[in-house]
């Protein structure tokens, strides 16, 4: 009941549709269960054996691990890869909060042999312009000078941007900690040679009082938070032919 109060929510589907592109955020889940677990929440990993035929994409946004070691990178991409395309916007406990520290050492080095760590960049997939933005230090889209939106604004219109932090305070009651919030008017100006933006961060859900999904719209933004909390309904989100969809994994 409580996702009827949020007008902007995804269409939920009670199927994966063959060749989509998922969005898990927060995949380690709730911290309280899984402090020091070497993998993923069991249920999202059950989740995506019972699907991998039907996903072609899968983004991770943020907090994957909660104690993040080589092994644990090197795990999931071996778990999945020969199946999925895996891709990773990284969030705090992923990489820590600046450019100097073990976790982002280890980051970079187990990453980088999948994807690209050169962030905020562009990629289309599932008829989405996406850009993966990193949201934990100085290197996200709204640290960059506008050369790198005008580039291509002249022919894209439409944008999904995915990182882990969430960027109006507006949405804190249900996600994770924010270092940086941006107003409004910061947002409007650095897309305004677009006319629909997506944010999709994935700090959200992973306390059970956190609404499993949650989203806020002003003018052509919309702001989308979901994470998993091991909480019965947790949601991920599904691109498909241009449209977001949310998707009740239930595996309780």
């Amino acid at each position: 009941n409580q996702l009827k109060k949020y007008d902007c929510l995804p269409e939920l589907i009670e199927e994966i549709p063959n060749q989509s592109s998922l969005i898990i955020g927060h995949a380690y889940g709730r911290a309280t269960f899984r402090r020091y677990s070497n993998s993923v929440s069991p249920y999202v990993n059950n989740f995506i054996k019972k699907n991998k035929t039907k996903i072609k994409t899968l983004f991770f946004t943020g907090d994957v691990f909660n104690f993040p070691t080589s092994k644990k990178w090197q795990n999931i991409f071996d778990n999945y890869k020969k199946d999925i395309e895996i891709l990773i916007i990284p969030g705090n406990h992923d990489v820590g909060h600046n450019n100097d520290n073990p976790r982002r050492n280890i980051f970079n080095n187990e990453v980088s042999k999948y994807q690209s760590i050169d962030f905020p960049y562009l990629i289309k997939r599932s008829g989405f312009n996406i850009i993966l933005d990193d949201s934990t230090v100085g290197n996200s889209i709204f640290d960059s000078n506008n050369d790198f939106l005008n580039k291509f604004a002249t022919t894209e219109k439409k944008l999904l941007v995915l990182r882990h932090h969430i960027l109006i305070e507006e949405m804190q009651k249900n996600s994770g900690k924010t270092l940086i919030y941006f107003n409004k008017k910061v947002i409007k100006n650095k897309f305004k040679s677009f006319e629909d933006v997506s944010f999709i961060s994935g700090n959200g859900g992973q306390r059970k009082k956190n609404d499993r999904v949650a989203c806020l719209k002003h003018d052509k933004f919309t702001h989308i938070l979901n994470g998993i909390g091991d909480v019965k309904n947790d949601n991920v989100l599904v691109l498909h032919n241009g449209n977001i969809y949310r998707y009740e994994i239930n595996n309780f």
